[in-house]
């Protein structure tokens, strides 16, 4: 009998783990046949930080089933799991395709087949302690038994800003698809021109494609995100042939002259950098100079200002044998042709300082000042209850986002019982019950923030069986 292709023709999966906190991935899979493998694995990471696989024989009455289970970053709970290990309820069938989506929370992970209920494993150790250790590379799986393609990488990430008319931006890698995959190689192509953020502009649904732009800058003039969701009120220009979708797998594909600005880089290297430094050029302190890192990535306060970080594309950048060890770099230091290449060093950023391309002139040091605590905001899909389900369509996915203070709910939910509408995240919670007021077509509806999370429609407005959540924000322990 022929055995099942493989997946080796198609580029390895990867994923946003969110610092191993929080991600959310889909693939769809078949299997030959249960009883040729007792661990068929649909997706294998390097390091052992989670198993995905099929249920063989060697489960018994489970045969049929798909698990997925994490290993923690401090090996904490039983097997080093934290309890975030999940079974499917449902077998799957021979020879079928189905279609699995793994989400993990900072208090669960939930797998679920096609459109079946999701099944969950609430965590047993803190949720500080809740997190995956770092996945290294991916691949899928080689077994003969197993079939899996189509990996989308579901996680929400989070829009810097709704840019409209947008200025100074550029397209030399033309249009991508209208989609996570999409956006995500977006990013990659603006990461390996150097750019510091990426963006989408006029989703053009007659094609599924969408504008592919870069910048080193946020330019243009900023606009509330819903701009960026195809609803500007008034809109910057009529849509034309931008006619949406506007809102896919958590991403936002901006309008006719609006754009969509992410950050190519993840967030880490600022989480590390953050803070004043004392400024060292040529072994030699330089008297009140300090350079100023922000949280998102940008550098400056001494001989240049508001310079983005750069850490993808470095080797193509610093391709002196002096930067092996580079990290980063930047760009403008003191001049429009002038750039250095970086690395950490404890607290100590240390590198070259070039005057041009690989016109050496020094060695530079940043020693670390005063740090700057910062908080990594996190984007997740918010749990909804009593049947409720996300509007779809332009609306996208209902999420919560928390860091920095802040608590942010937004998206468009219809279809469910009037009451418990849904739930935040623990990191997401007030102190006392809060009330807001919310949009319901055209009227307005109280729905109230309870200190366990809940969610509740209390009165008001409720015609045509939805509701907005956008609009709650709070900062967590906020007394109403």
């Amino acid at each position: 009998m022929q055995a099942m292709a493989t997946t080796t023709a198609q580029a390895d999966p990867s994923f946003n783990t969110g610092n191993g906190f929080a991600f959310k991935f889909r693939v769809s899979v078949r299997f030959k046949s249960w009883n040729g493998e007792n661990y068929p694995a649909i997706v294998r990471s390097s390091t052992g930080a989670f198993q995905f696989h099929g249920l063989g024989p060697a489960y018994g009455g489970n045969k049929g089933k798909v698990v997925f289970y994490l290993q923690t970053l401090k090996n904490v709970g039983g097997h080093g799991r934290g309890g975030g290990e999940v079974y499917t309820a449902t077998k799957l069938t021979e020879g079928v395709w189905y279609s699995i989506t793994v989400e993990k929370t900072a208090d669960q992970v939930c797998i679920q087949v096609n459109n079946d209920p999701s099944q969950c494993a609430r965590r047993s150790v803190t949720a500080g302690e809740f997190q995956m250790k770092p996945v290294g590379s991916l691949s899928w799986g080689a077994g003969s038994n197993i079939e899996g393609s189509n990996f989308v990488d579901l996680q929400a990430p989070t829009l810097l800003k709704c840019l409209g008319p947008n200025s100074g931006w550029v397209r030399p890698y033309g249009n991508v698809q209208i989609s996570g995959a999409g956006a995500e190689s977006c990013r990659s192509k603006c990461a390996s021109g150097g750019y510091a953020y990426f963006g989408m502009e006029c989703p053009m649904g007659s094609t599924s494609q969408v504008h592919c732009q870069c910048n080193n800058a946020l330019t243009g003039t900023e606009r509330a995100r819903n701009y960026c969701e195809g609803t500007g009120n008034p809109l910057v220009h009529a849509h034309a042939h931008c006619t949406g979708p506007y809102v896919v797998d958590g991403y936002l594909f901006g309008d006719y002259g609006v754009s969509s600005a992410y950050q190519v880089a993840t967030t880490q290297a600022a989480l590390a950098l953050a803070g004043q430094y004392d400024v060292w050029y040529q072994g030699r302190q330089r008297s009140g100079a300090v350079l100023t890192i922000t949280c998102d990535n940008i550098a400056g306060g001494y001989g240049y200002s508001n310079q983005p970080i750069h850490v993808n594309g470095v080797a193509s950048k610093c391709t002196s044998s002096r930067d092996a060890a580079a990290s980063m770099y930047i760009l403008n230091t003191h001049g429009a042709t002038k750039y250095e290449c970086l690395r950490l060093d404890g607290t100590t950023i240390k590198g070259s300082h070039y005057t041009g391309p690989n016109n050496y002139w020094g060695t530079v040091e940043y020693r670390l000042k005063t740090p700057t605590s910062c908080q990594a905001r996190t984007t997740v899909a918010l749990g909804l209850a009593s049947r409720w389900q996300a509007y779809g369509g332009s609306y996208g996915t209902p999420l919560v986002s928390y860091g920095d203070g802040l608590c942010f709910v937004d998206g468009l939910i219809k279809h469910g019982s009037w009451g418990h509408l849904a739930t935040l995240p623990a990191e997401c919670r007030p102190s006392t019950r809060l009330i807001f007021n919310l949009n319901n077509h055209a009227k307005t509806s109280r729905v109230d923030v309870e200190t366990n999370g809940k969610i509740s429609f209390i009165t008001g407005g409720r015609d045509h069986s939805w509701i907005s959540l956008s609009g709650i924000t709070f900062s967590p322990g906020t007394q109403g």
